[in-house]
């Protein structure tokens, strides 16, 4: 199942009338972007090793061969909402569902079936609802207790797949669906797109990031304090844009609960999402756990500096 809004559909929706009236002054290929950067330290917790890391600025898409705003994290640039007559600065406009989501299920918009009139609203960790989840068929509990964190299980979280485009319910992070010879994990991981070739994309902005385990024979791990598996991670560079407006989430309750992703941010500011997934070593039989971090960044706040303790658990998988 792949979220593609095919040419046809676009051509279809262009006519659509502006319901947001929002300028284009964000489009971030016009502007050389600005980067965030830091250090990420991981003590783990015992028996655990560091499956996956990804960082990601939520509020940019692909757009061709360059990176475009998305101001309210539906996975639809500014522009391209737009044009297809949907509302840049509300992540449902059509209702109760995110808009990626709304035209997969309907081309025309009209994705407000009962079903869908009815659902629950109450956001999950990543801040999805059952109202973005059942009709994609992600309200599965097979491998994590709480649904839409990774349905299915390949180190990707529900959220950023969905964002992606890429198969929120087959593991497919190995697979290379552009056939550019790059898999749909490091795609996402690097801020490229799983469905279109990156051959003419500005590599200049692609997302920057290293890992090294630190061996208990290092100084480093001994000074640090850990006595398990500690990993330092080097985030050199994550692209933001520098002008997008202000986004207010509709949900208070995400505002206010740390423990639920929040999309609302001030003016000019971006928000990065880390997120991880530890497993359980060979062996020991534990939990996967999944966790996140959510961090503002703008042009007088570009530290992603971390350690694990700042981390927030999403959910705990099943051994």
């Amino acid at each position: 199942m792949k979220f593609i809004i095919v040419v046809g559909l676009f051509l279809t929706l262009i006519s659509f009338q502006n319901c947001a009236q929002v300028g284009l002054e964000n489009n971030v290929s016009n502007v050389e972007p600005l980067y965030a950067s830091g250090k990420v330290q991981l003590c783990l917790p015992e028996n655990y090793t560091l499956e996956n890391i990804i960082v990601k600025n939520l509020n940019l898409v692909q757009s061709k061969n360059d990176l475009q705003p998305d101001s309210d994290i539906d996975g639809i640039s500014d522009p391209e909402e737009i044009a297809l007559g949907l509302n840049p600065l509300d992540r449902s406009s059509y209702g109760n569902i995110m808009d990626r989501v709304c035209l997969f299920l309907s081309p025309d918009g009209n994705c407000q079936t009962q079903s869908t009139q009815n659902c629950s609203q109450s956001r999950n960790p990543f801040g999805l609802t059952n109202c973005d989840l059942d009709p994609l068929s992600l309200d599965t509990t097979q491998y994590y207790s709480t649904a839409g964190i990774d349905t299915d299980n390949d180190g990707i979280s529900d959220l950023l797949e969905i964002l992606s485009d890429t198969q929120s319910n087959v593991a497919d992070a190995s697979e290379d669906s552009d056939r550019d010879l790059i898999t749909n994990l490091e795609e996402i991981r690097r801020g490229s797109h799983p469905f279109k070739s990156d051959k003419e994309f500005n590599a200049t902005i692609f997302n920057n990031i290293s890992s090294q385990q630190i061996s208990n024979q290092n100084h480093l791990y001994l000074d640090s304090g850990c006595e398990q598996e500690l990993w330092n991670v080097d985030i050199k560079s994550i692209p933001f844009a520098q002008n997008l407006k202000a986004f207010i989430d509709s949900d208070e309750s995400a505002n206010q609960d740390p423990h639920i992703l929040s999309f609302t941010r001030a003016e000019k500011t971006n928000i990065v999402l880390v997120t991880l997934k530890i497993s359980s070593k060979i062996g020991q039989n534990l939990p996967s756990q999944f966790y996140f971090k959510s961090v503002l960044v703008n042009r007088n706040q570009t530290s992603l500096d971390l350690n694990m303790s700042q981390f927030i658990l999403a959910g705990k998988g099943k051994p």
